[in-house]
């Protein structure tokens, strides 16, 4: 790569600096609802702390005070951004649900109706209607277990559980509480049915989601449940930061999500040959060597450098380039 001054007037570019605190994220040790610390964080920062993936997991188990936190009220938990949408439903032994309007449904006319607000969870009636209806309540059910590839199995459960308690069975003894795709699968379960005995299936009212109400399909759990008096969601960092449903009134710490500091700034550089300042490989080597200065001349290396592209599509421009689009 040619050797290049850096700060001469010759050709001029915006460079975008964005500056990061020592990680993405900030704990606040103060006990707070979830609703609480959302308001907190929205008006300090840019709002509860959404965790995308597993680098943001291994930055809040770096970061956490777990001792600070079991100091303040015995509680290993912290609030993070992301709630339950309790219009959606979604099947057990599915984590992400995109399109809900797409999936076979076999409701009973006028169901779902969350009667008195309490109906999350779903039942087959013995005409093979579905109804929702209170989680607590028991019932017999019906697990699946998979055979090989597609090839399932339905299995009718003649005990009496509530809701959460058949999806534990069903998952320690098959596969999970039974999904139900396609109307000959409603069929064969109907037929499973004794007369006068509806039973669980899978499916269950509360999608999570980011607090933006983006979808993701990262998702972190201790374990997957429902729970329809908890529908907030909370780090468990005496359990690699696993997320568990925690009711949203209690009180705890929360993660807030710290905005990036953006600064743009006017590059200008002397070339001494022909070398092509708009080639993506000479921009990329120009932004090692650029980084590298600041670091040289005591900036902080919790920073990125980017380009800003011109309307037109170009980066850099001679002076005399510069000149007649500023005046034109």
């Amino acid at each position: 790569m040619e050797k290049f001054l850096l700060f001469v007037i010759a050709a001029s570019a915006l460079l975008g600096i964005s500056s990061f605190a020592e990680c993405a994220f900030y704990f606040v040790y103060d006990q707070k609802t979830w609703t609480e610390a959302q308001s907190y964080c929205e008006e300090k920062f840019n709002g509860l702390a959404p965790i995308n993936n597993m680098e943001d997991v291994e930055i809040l188990n770096n970061h956490g005070n777990l001792s600070k936190m079991l100091a303040l009220d015995g509680n290993n938990l912290a609030w993070i951004g992301l709630r339950k949408d309790m219009s959606i439903f979604v099947w057990s032994d599915i984590e992400f649900y995109e399109d809900d309007n797409t999936m076979f449904r076999n409701w009973k006319s006028g169901e779902p109706n969350n009667f008195h607000g309490i109906e999350s969870c779903v039942i087959m009636r013995d005409d093979g209607l579905w109804n929702d209806y209170p989680c607590d309540s028991t019932l017999n059910s019906v697990c699946y277990e998979r055979v090989s590839g597609s090839t399932v199995n339905f299995v009718f459960i003649d005990q009496k559980m509530n809701f959460t308690e058949a999806q534990t069975f069903c998952r320690e003894q098959y596969t999970d509480l039974v999904s139900i795709t396609t109307s000959s699968d409603n069929e064969k379960i109907k037929q499973l049915l004794p007369p006068g005995s509806p039973a669980w299936i899978g499916l269950f009212r509360g999608y999570w989601e980011l607090l933006n109400g983006s979808k993701s399909t990262f998702m972190y759990w201790s374990e997957w449940q429902p729970d329809t008096e908890k529908n907030c969601s909370a780090a468990n960092f005496q359990n690699s930061g696993k997320w568990e449903y925690s009711n949203c009134d209690t009180r705890m710490s929360f993660i807030c999500n710290t905005p990036v500091l953006k600064q743009v700034v006017r590059v200008k550089l002397a070339r001494s040959s022909s070398l092509d300042l708009n080639d993506p490989a000479v921009l990329e080597d120009l932004l090692k060597k650029l980084k590298q200065k600041l670091k040289d001349q005591g900036v902080s290396e919790d920073f990125s450098l980017s380009w800003r592209k011109q309307p037109d599509g170009k980066i850099f421009y001679k002076e005399e380039e510069e000149a007649m689009k500023t005046t034109s």
